[in-house]
């Protein structure tokens, strides 16, 4: 650090006399020579002296007084030894360490009794840990909001003191300890946000779970090589790294358990595969994979038929393509995937690999790949594997490569290469590459001429009455209720109006009331009302005739805050409905000339004592006993082809929910839960309510994936499964078993983004 002395106080020069001019007027005079940085106050001081080390910090205090003590009220303590040394002459490593370790002391004591912001240290040498004890006593004590170690300790693993897990100030945590740090079954970090682990021995994860606000989480240079199973279940997680996941300091077999409903940004760097246990990634939208071949030189078959995990000491000899393919699938909800060339060319070793486990990434906008070669050759069937599933990729090459680039048919699975690409290349153009829907004829060019218009009853928003006269007092929301009736009445008129000029359809009404059987013989399904009448619906169709909701009554923004004070003026959500009452002819009209296709929404299939129940749920299922005040007694487990693959769940709660992809905006996202990619085939479930779960909270909220199952037993004298609500139920009784799956007939429906 280079110090500069300003001179402040200048005597008038050639024995001039003074003027007698205000001492202001001259001090602005010799505006050159004033020092502006000392007349600073110390706020700002601090956040300029935050940049460098301590030693420096402390070296101001030579200055002049006002500097004599500003250190000592420093905010921001970065201790590092690199600086220090540099400034301390010794011929011996000891007295540098000595000399380091002496200063800090003196600093700790010597500083005022006030906040510190920041604490840090950064000495890659063999650090004593009472020195690491000092430093975080003394954050503790001075509420500090950020720590940050990075040192070295090679006879036995670091422990943290027990007063660390008591500081509720803090929002940033960095413990990098090259040779080991031993973790607590549980940190109770309430408020911190950003944990950046290096140097871990032998933890399960569970720790994380124990940061309730934690958002960003890097993991460096662990070591599990006595860990079967290794979690992460934190549910407001948005950023993970992975780094440095080593294939001889993790055990063999060991698998990831990743819930992280809410995470958006993934990063992993090592030289073997993660195994995953179970995976919940639905907002993720940024991967970056690195992946290092430290012991794939030789030749060797890289594939194996086998639909499961290969053990890592069957993954040198022909597992590594498919352990590769099945961590790269928990990342199909990614819009941006970047991936290390070396990861394409273990991909393209092995074509039938790509063809047995096809792509899923339906949602990828950008494929990046990095290396550090001059030439890269990137085998058409690789790029086919991405292309087959998403209709979003794009390629930007450099406009000098892309008049070379010639595609030819990227559909045809025919092997070609393209031109080499240098340095680091992303896969994105400005213009999609068109490619083949895989929908039917049928789908996409059906007649649709017979149509079921299915109408929710206009008198719903009858009013109660009492001696002859309303018994709602409020005039604001009688009218707003009339209102609605008168709406959602003119809303069918409008709609059979259009149909009526629909001279190729032969359409017929009914009344959402009065359908009791399934419906068969109609090319196309309308609904008009709200997502209650379209779940209705569902439950007398298959997966053959596609259904069309039209929102009757929209909530108006305006009407809702205009009556906030008085009452709730929320109309109808339509989630699930492609269209309102103006834009109904325009897309009818698009569904029968083709233009638009129906998405297949999962559903719920449900069994009692093995019984499989006529009605699938296409928004959630609620157990629960009849009475809501009521305790519900049952225990559930996952599992997969009728074999646990999961812990055995025993609850005292209101009951439990589960719900599909497109319901879980719905009753689960208002309880805590999160939203899923519409399209998922995946469900959620969460207990409600639970009562003293204990370290059984982490499994009261999850996901079931496609291949699961989730079996409960009842222990409660009796009992309700509601299905989309409360007009469809099934009773039950003590010692009923229930089965949910998303192995039912998916539903066509037309979304409003389709």
């Amino acid at each position: 650090m280079e110090i500069i002395i300003l001179e402040t106080d200048r005597q008038p020069q050639n024995n001039q006399e003074p003027t007698g001019e205000p001492r202001t007027r001259k001090r602005s005079s010799l505006n050159n020579n004033e020092d502006r940085i000392s007349t600073l106050p110390n706020v700002l001081l601090h956040h300029i002296l935050s940049f460098v080390d301590a030693v420096q910090v402390v070296q101001t205090c030579v200055l002049s007084k006002r500097w004599m003590n500003v250190w000592k009220s420093h905010p921001y303590l970065d201790f590092n030894f690199e600086t220090f040394s540099s400034l301390i002459n010794s011929d011996y490593y000891d007295d540098e360490v000595n000399n380091f370790t002496d200063f800090i002391y003196h600093v700790l004591v010597r500083r005022h009794n006030l906040k510190a912001v920041k604490i840090s240290l950064d000495i890659l040498r063999d650090t004593r840990c009472s020195l690491v004890e000092s430093l975080i006593y003394y954050a503790v004590k001075h509420h500090v909001e950020e720590i940050s170690i990075n040192t070295a300790h090679w006879d036995v693993p670091i422990v943290l003191p027990r007063c660390f897990f008591d500081c509720e100030s803090l929002r940033s945590l960095k413990l990098k300890v090259d040779g080991g740090i031993a973790l607590p079954k549980s940190l109770g970090l309430q408020s911190l946000k950003t944990l950046h682990l290096g140097g871990a021995r032998n933890f399960d994860g569970k720790i994380f779970s124990s940061c309730p606000n934690l958002e960003n989480l890097k993991i460096e240079d662990i070591c599990l090589n006595t860990i079967e199973n290794f979690n992460i279940h934190v549910l407001n997680l948005k950023s993970l790294e992975i780094l440095n996941w080593r294939y001889s300091r993790i055990m063999r077999g060991c698998k990831v358990m990743l819930f992280a409903p809410k995470l958006t940004s993934f990063k992993f760097d090592g030289n073997t595969p993660l195994f995953w246990s179970e995976v919940n990634l639905t907002s993720l939208d940024d991967v970056n994979v690195v992946l290092q071949r430290y012991h794939h030189s030789h030749n060797y078959p890289f594939y194996v038929v086998e639909d499961e995990y290969i053990s890592e000491e069957d993954e040198t000899e022909q597992g590594l393509v498919l352990n590769l393919i099945k961590m790269l699938h928990e990342f199909c909800s990614a819009k941006s995937l970047t991936l290390s060339m070396n990861i394409i060319e273990i991909l393209s070793e092995v074509p039938d690999a790509l063809d047995k486990h096809p792509s899923p990434f339906s949602n990828l906008k950008y494929l990046k790949l990095k290396t550090d070669h001059k030439d890269v050759t990137l085998p058409a069937h690789v790029l086919n594997y991405f292309l087959t599933s998403s209709s979003f990729l794009k390629f930007p090459f450099g406009k000098s490569i892309s008049e070379k680039v010639n595609f030819g048919n990227v559909n045809s699975g025919k092997p070609h290469t393209l031109p080499s690409l240098q340095g680091r290349t992303a896969l994105r153009c400005s213009k999609p590459i068109e490619r083949s829907r895989t929908h039917s004829e049928k789908d996409i060019k059906m007649a649709r001429r017979r149509l079921l218009l299915m109408l929710k009853p206009f008198d719903v928003y009858q009013f109660g009455q009492s001696n002859g006269g309303s018994s709602i007092t409020n005039s604001q929301a009688f009218r707003y209720l009339d209102n609605r009736r008168k709406v959602h009445k003119d809303a069918i008129n409008f709609c059979q109006d259009i149909l009526r000029k629909k001279s190729n359809i032969d359409w017929e009404p009914i009344l959402r009331t009065n359908l009791s059987q399934p419906i068969r013989n109609f090319d196309l399904v309308v609904t008009v009302g709200g997502d209650g009448t379209l779940l209705q619906a569902s439950h007398f169709l298959d997966d053959s005739i596609p259904v069309l909701g039209v929102n009757s009554d929209p909530t108006q923004v305006k009407e809702v805050e205009k009556f906030s004070n008085e009452f709730d003026a929320t109309r109808s959500t339509g989630y699930l409905c492609a269209a309102t009452v103006q834009s109904f002819e325009q897309v009818l009209d698009e569904i029968l000339a083709g233009q638009k296709v129906p998405s297949n929404l999962s559903r719920i299939s449900l069994s009692v004592n093995s019984q499989l129940l006529s009605t699938y749920a296409l928004n959630d299922i609620l157990i629960a006993d009849p009475c809501p005040a009521t305790v519900s007694r049952f225990s559930f487990r996952i599992q997969r082809d009728s074999e646990s693959c999961g812990p055995l769940v025993n609850c005292r709660s209101s009951g439990l929910r589960v719900s599909t992809a497109a319901g879980s905006t719905a009753a689960m996202l208002s309880a805590g839960g999160f939203a899923m990619p519409v399209l998922s085939e995946d469900l959620q479930y969460m207990v409600r309510e639970p009562i003293s779960p204990g370290a059984a909270i982490r499994l009261m909220h999850g996901i079931i994936k496609s291949d699961q199952s989730l079996k409960a037993s009842w222990f409660s004298k009796k009992g309700v499964i509601y299905i989309d609500g409360s007009h469809v139920f099934h009773s039950i009784q003590h010692g009923d078993t229930i089965e949910m799956s998303s192995k039912a007939p998916g539903l066509k429906v037309f979304l409003p983004h389709d």
